[in-house]
């Protein structure tokens, strides 16, 4: 059969639609990862910022309590919003009418013309060596950190490995209570990815949901190079196809002390880089990724 000019041209056209229909729902779905990818980073800061005011405050806890710490209970920290602070707080032993026993405030005031307002300023520090009551939203906290550590012994979701400590970090985000598990190696040169957990609660702080976020722990050795580069870990289906809120956080904690600069997380369809010296995430497609490095 003799194809004519006509059907050449109408073919070519109708060739070019497609592509272009290709491209326009790639860069939709493209948007959307990039979409949910800036909400989990969000997340992730405030868990970040959450964490470092409980690493700052353990360290003023251990340098300026003057009680006795036998019957200390545990601690927690959080952002108080109308007051525009960090605070970490450490409560004592008695779990049915518990009371703070020393506070460290990190005031964000000088943080107001800053583009992350609500990162920590470890700097601006203020201790409370004085026993007081719970706030109400402490009470909260509190509760549902509780409830999380009461299931270490028996749930079997959780995992523990040697050398590691399991820190339980309650918060409250965007009206949602939850809890966020992440895994700390105890000794120098490892972080840890993975072996993470995320617990929703409802307003009556009841477990609404358990959801192991890795399948796996994933220790990433940083060896002795300070300067070693580049890192990475992987996302089976189960951990999703983007970073996750712990991932944030863990980066921000350890990749620049651990000398890295860029950290990937591949999945099935998306690679997700997070450039250490600019702190900025930039996520692309597996295809994109494979092409720009020649696969």
């Amino acid at each position: 059969m003799k194809i004519n000019k006509n059907q050449i041209t109408l073919f070519f056209c109708f060739s070019l639609l497609a592509l272009l229909n290709s491209i326009s729902a790639f860069s939709i779905e493209k948007a959307k990862a990039i979409e949910l990818t800036d909400k989990i980073i969000e997340e992730g800061k405030m868990l970040y910022n959450t964490e470092i005011t409980s690493w700052n405050g353990t360290e003023a806890f251990l340098a300026s309590y003057n009680g006795d710490k036998s019957k200390v209970g545990g601690y927690f920290s959080y952002y108080s919003k109308d007051k525009n602070q960090f605070l970490n707080v450490y409560y004592n032993n008695d779990k049915k009418s518990p009371k703070i026993i020393f506070t460290t405030r990190f005031s964000n005031e000088s943080n107001s013309n800053d583009t992350d307002k609500n990162a920590v300023n470890t700097s601006n520090i203020k201790k409370e060596n004085v026993e007081r009551e719970m706030t109400d939203y402490e009470k909260q906290l509190f509760i549902i950190r509780q409830k999380t550590l009461d299931l270490f012994p028996t749930d079997t979701i959780f995992k523990h490995y040697d050398q590691t400590n399991l820190n339980i970090i309650p918060m409250v985000y965007e009206g949602t209570k939850k809890v966020y598990v992440i895994t700390i190696a105890k000794i120098d040169g490892v972080v840890v990815m993975g072996n993470d957990y995320e617990l929703i609660f409802d307003a009556n702080n009841n477990i609404t949901s358990k959801k192991r976020l890795h399948s796996d722990i994933l220790p990433v050795d940083i060896g002795n190079d300070k300067n070693r580069g580049i890192t990475y870990h992987t996302h089976i289906k189960s951990s999703g196809e983007l970073i996750t809120v712990t991932d944030v956080a863990i980066l921000l904690l350890s990749a620049k002390g651990a000398g890295w600069l860029q950290h990937y997380t591949l999945s099935g369809e998306w690679v997700t880089m997070w450039d250490v010296t600019n702190e900025k995430f930039t996520i692309k497609s597996k295809v994109e990724f494979d092409r720009e490095n020649g696969r």
